[in-house]
């Protein structure tokens, strides 16, 4: 068996594209005891790959190297104890057609009435972000007003939904009018600002005067070309989020980035009083794990009851996935990137 895969070729200089990476043909390994072989179904891509491909970020890649990717696969073949051959699983897999494990770190799928390809959006990491996010750092309340940025995001649509089902208002940051209007018709958000289009700092006076409650930042998934940045710096120096509020710093490239917005906007003016106290709440991903089954109860619950709404963007194949990886980096994709492998 043939095993596709996509690697480096060398490292983008600026916004990466296509020909800085190789589609390249291998044999399929074979699992030694304990280990598993998967096929890989759907990989999904995520522009916080970025980060990795620049020197400097936290787990650097290299030329040569296998994308990384987490994926839906399927057992084909198994000597571990836990995973048997025919399961449905999630992994780090990498952007490739067929992958061993050992089991670390593989979760079966849960997803209840939802499809399966959610594993990888709101059942799945996003979804898991966003919970933590809003309900364990920020504790958002009801009657609260709850700002998200990059809304139509897999993790920013679910942090709005959630903030809605708990009773906030939700007000919504994106760049595009069609995805302004799918966050308002879709997700159920009280208001969308188009950050492209309008003055995020004039629409944030119209629409909550005295400030948010709560503000996610979402870093992974905005600002791409800088301007997750400058929203952040909006929102924070500008005024706009209240005295006592809450902000969620989601996908920061580095314990510098997240040191950095501390040691700046620790303390902010709102609406010209005096400084006011700021909680900044990095969000690090090694510690949401272990809130994975609260989560899938509810969230599962959520979609039975029809109270959440998703997007998918897919191609077809792994031939593709470098060119994805480049749309979704320079913000051009909307809803969650996806790969169908085979």
């Amino acid at each position: 068996m043939k095993n596709y895969q996509v690697r480096i070729r060398r490292l983008p200089q600026g916004l990466p594209a296509p020909e800085d990476f190789d589609f390249v043909a291998a044999e399929a390994p074979a699992p030694r005891k304990g280990e598993m072989l998967c096929r890989t179904e759907w990989l999904s891509l995520d522009p916080h790959v970025r980060g990795r491909l620049e020197a400097g970020q936290p787990a650097p890649l290299h030329s040569g190297d296998l994308m990384p990717a987490r994926a839906i696969c399927a057992v084909i073949d198994s000597r571990n104890e836990v995973f048997n051959v025919g399961e449905k699983v999630v992994m780090e897999a990498g952007l490739q057609s067929f992958c061993l494990s050992d089991g670390t770190r593989v979760q079966r799928i849960r997803t209840g009435g939802a499809p399966l390809t959610t594993a990888l959006g709101i059942m799945g990491v996003p979804g898991l972000t966003a919970y933590c996010g809003l309900l364990d750092l920020a504790s958002a309340k009801p009657g609260e007003i709850v700002l998200v940025s990059a809304a139509a995001s897999a993790t920013g649509s679910m942090v709005g939904q959630i903030a809605r089902i708990k009773g906030c208002k939700v007000i919504g940051i994106a760049d595009t009018r069609e995805k302004c209007e799918w966050v308002l018709r879709e997700a159920h958000f009280n208001a969308c600002i188009n950050d492209r289009a309008e003055q995020l700092d004039a629409r944030l006076r119209q629409l909550a005067p005295r400030g948010v409650h709560v503000y996610f930042h979402n870093g992974d998934g905005s600002g791409l070309d800088g301007s997750g940045a400058a929203t952040l710096d909006t929102v924070v120096t500008g005024g706009h989020v209240a005295e006592g509020g809450r902000v969620v710093l989601c996908g920061l490239l580095s314990a510098a980035d997240i040191g950095g917005v501390e040691s700046e906007h620790a303390e902010a003016e709102v609406a010209g009083s005096p400084a006011a106290r700021l909680r900044m709440l990095p969000l690090l991903p090694h510690a949401i794990e272990h809130r994975r089954e609260a989560f899938l109860k509810d969230a599962i619950a959520w979609f039975a009851e029809g109270h959440l709404r998703y997007r998918e963007d897919i191609v077809q194949g792994l031939q593709n996935a470098a060119e994805h990886f480049c749309r979704i980096v320079r913000g051009e994709n909307f809803g969650k990137a996806l790969v169908k492998a085979h």
